[in-house]
């Protein structure tokens, strides 16, 4: 006899599935307003016709690990999820969800390129240790982040990994990182050249840093001032563009290049000043 699970979700928190569930119909996870179920999936089955001859992901199970994907879970309203996969998982889809709270499993060992991009409903953000690669932009436009912090194992981290998240505020690394560190000044420093590849709005400035990253602070119209170290020599890209509100600015005379748009697109009526 066939099991039809046909429950309707509201502000759960998680789920767990017996292994002996072999079979989840489309329709499974919301209410059904068409008396049936359409199209269902099997585990042997990796995508599926739903309700046109579009063929979109809906399901997948990965040696026993789940992942959750379109429409299986539409029309559902999460508070928090755990990501076992991203497998399939398009830029853009987890938005979405409207997913306050995202937790990466611990078989995870990267994180998309844009996969969180503009979630204005993603709060709260936990990596796992055993995690090796954040891809570029993968939060930016998170604006409601407010924290997130790098796991030791992480050796490779994109540019403007979390640019545009106005409300960042910590930014912390694991201390046995060997690639990256934080100096706990809400920033992402990498080890081998001293270069800020990541800031926010709380970021402090220690005298250790040689240059500032590409899109580094990237819009964010809370920063309105910044003393920058004795030991700056560069200033790249776009590395404060968008900081609208970015009013004082005090350069060290130790700086040898700011490279283009750097400063664009903040206050119009900035003062940047140069330190003898």
């Amino acid at each position: 006899m066939k099991k039809n699970w046909k429950i309707v979700i509201n502000n759960f928190k998680s789920l767990d599935f017996p292994d002996d569930i072999n079979e989840f119909y489309c329709d499974s996870f919301f209410e059904n307003k068409r008396n049936e179920y359409i199209q269902k999936y099997k585990k042997s089955s990796s995508e599926i016709d739903y309700y046109t001859n579009s063929v979109v992901p809906s399901f997948k199970k990965f040696d026993n690990a789940i992942s959750f994907m379109e429409p299986l879970i539409a029309d559902c309203h999460f508070t928090e999820l755990c990501i076992k996969s991203f497998d399939g998982l398009a830029p853009g889809f987890l938005a979405e969800l409207k997913i306050a709270k995202i937790v990466v499993d611990e078989q995870v060992k990267e994180i998309p390129a844009c996969i969180f991009k503009d979630d204005k409903f993603l709060k709260e953000v936990t990596l796992n240790e055993g995690l090796k690669t954040i891809g570029d932009e993968a939060f930016a436009g998170c604006r409601n982040l407010k924290a997130i912090c790098i796991p030791s194992t992480v050796n490779k981290i994109g540019s403007n990994i979390c640019g545009n998240c106005i409300f960042l505020e910590s930014i912390k690394v694991c201390e046995k990182n060997e690639y990256y560190i934080s100096f706990n000044s809400n920033i992402i420093v990498n080890k081998a050249n001293m270069q800020i590849i990541q800031g926010c709005y709380k970021s402090a400035f220690p005298n250790t840093i040689k240059s500032i990253g590409e899109r580094a602070f990237y819009g964010l119209p809370l920063l309105k001032t910044i003393e920058l170290p004795d030991s700056l020599v560069k200033i790249s890209k776009k590395a404060f563009y968008g900081c609208i509100n970015l009013e004082k600015i005090s350069l060290p005379s130790s700086i040898q290049c700011i490279d283009d748009y750097a400063f664009s697109e903040i206050s119009q009526n900035a003062i940047i000043s140069y330190r003898k």
